[in-house]
C-alpha cells in the first residue's frame, strides 16, 4: 500500500505469482480525480451536493477499483484474457514507475523497432 499525506491509501500494491516469478502491480486510488467528477456532477445537478465530499469520493474510488478488478477477474476465469493483459499498465518497472507512467512520459511512442524503421 502507498499512503498520501492524510494517511489514506493512494495506491494498492501487490505481487502476482507468475510461472517465471512475481509480477509487482500498483493500482492507483485517485480519490482527488473522483472528487472533481463528483463536484462537477453536483454543480450540474446530476447528483445531490452531499455526495461531492472528500470522504464519499474516497469510498467511490475504492468501489470503482473493486468493481474493475472483479470484472477483470471474471474475464480471467473464463480464459478470455491472460493475467498480464489485465494488469500490464500497472506493472511496476525496476525504476519504480508503472509501465503506463513510463509510456506516458514518452508520449506513448515505442521508438524504432529492429532495423530502425519504427516497425
Amino acid at each position: 500500500m502507498e499512503y498520501d499525506d492524510d494517511g489514506r491509501i493512494k495506491a494498492l500494491a501487490f505481487n502476482i505469482k507468475m510461472p517465471n516469478g512475481e509480477l509487482p502491480i500498483r493500482l492507483p486510488i485517485n480519490a482527488a480525480a473522483t472528487l472533481k467528477v463528483l463536484q462537477r456532477q453536483a454543480a450540474d445537478r446530476e447528483i445531490p451536493s452531499g455526495y461531492a465530499k472528500d470522504d464519499h469520493a474516497y469510498r467511490v474510488a475504492w468501489r470503482n477499483i473493486f468493481h474493475w478488478v472483479s470484472a477483470q477477474l471474471a474475464l480471467l476465469e473464463t480464459e478470455m484474457v491472460k493475467m498480464e493483459e489485465i494488469f500490464l499498465p500497472y506493472v511496476i518497472t525496476p525504476g519504480g514507475q508503472t509501465i503506463y507512467q513510463v509510456m506516458a512520459g514518452k508520449g506513448f511512442l515505442l521508438g524504432p523497432g529492429e532495423g530502425g524503421k519504427g516497425e
